[in-house]
């Protein structure tokens, strides 16, 4: 058995490997699978039950960010599924010189050089819609915080969400009201005095918990933990 993240063969070794996990997915009421590979070096591909999945992989994807399969569509994705999940990695000598991921020869030396899954691995499930990417940004002359959120809309023809609940674990609560579900979102709010700037001395984290709903349902939630900063020179 092997446990991920972490090297799952000799770090000196530049090799292709696969990793092979059989589960029963979760139960309730989703229609939406997503794959996050938060480190999987290198090229990742994905296949469900033996069979090849093209659900958002790219050539010369690398895998030193984050990437996000979409296998939604999958007849054997579904409440209460069994699947069989392969996520097969290249070799660093398979890759090509533009490759983003490729590990300079000089640096090789001091490097890990295997292929490997070196961040964690997620399933995230929602119902008709999808919420990716949350960026968080402090504005100084406004003394407020915006979040960029990416939004993808329903697969199903439904509403994702017609309302957003932000939860802040200094206990604030602000509710948006959304107009359009398959569109990115802008959201600002008024820095709270409760919640501090991180620094060095006191590095404050505060959670922050987006949760999309339709009729008081939730539909979806995401969530990162950040605290506002800026540097000045």
């Amino acid at each position: 058995m092997v446990h991920v993240p972490g090297p799952a063969s000799d770090p000196r070794k530049s090799e292709s490997i696969v990793y092979r996990k059989s589960f029963q997915l979760l139960s309730g009421d989703w229609n939406r699978a997503c794959l996050h590979l938060n480190g999987a070096r290198f090229d990742p591909a994905i296949f469900i039950n033996g069979a090849s999945e093209n659900c958002g992989n790219r050539e010369d994807a690398g895998g030193m960010a984050q990437l996000t399969f979409d296998f939604s569509k999958n007849q054997f994705v579904k409440p209460d599924g069994k699947i069989s999940l392969e996520i097969t990695l290249k070799s660093l000598s398979d890759l090509n010189e533009e490759n983003a991921s490729r590990i300079p020869e000089a640096d090789r030396w001091r490097s890990n050089v295997s292929s490997c899954l070196w961040d964690k691995v997620e399933i995230h499930f929602s119902k008709d819609g999808y919420s990716g990417s949350i960026i968080p940004q402090y504005i100084e002359n406004e003394d407020s915080i915006r979040f960029d959120l990416a939004i993808e809309g329903s697969i199903s023809g439904h509403v994702f969400s017609d309302k957003l609940t932000l939860e802040v674990s200094d206990g604030s609560v602000f509710n948006f009201k959304v107009k359009d579900s398959n569109a990115s979102k802008t959201l600002k709010i008024k820095k709270s005095t409760t919640i501090n700037f991180w620094h060095p001395i006191q590095p404050d984290l505060y959670k922050w918990k987006f949760m999309f709903k339709e009729n008081k349902k939730i539909k979806d939630q995401s969530s990162l933990q950040w605290a506002p900063k800026f540097f000045k020179v």
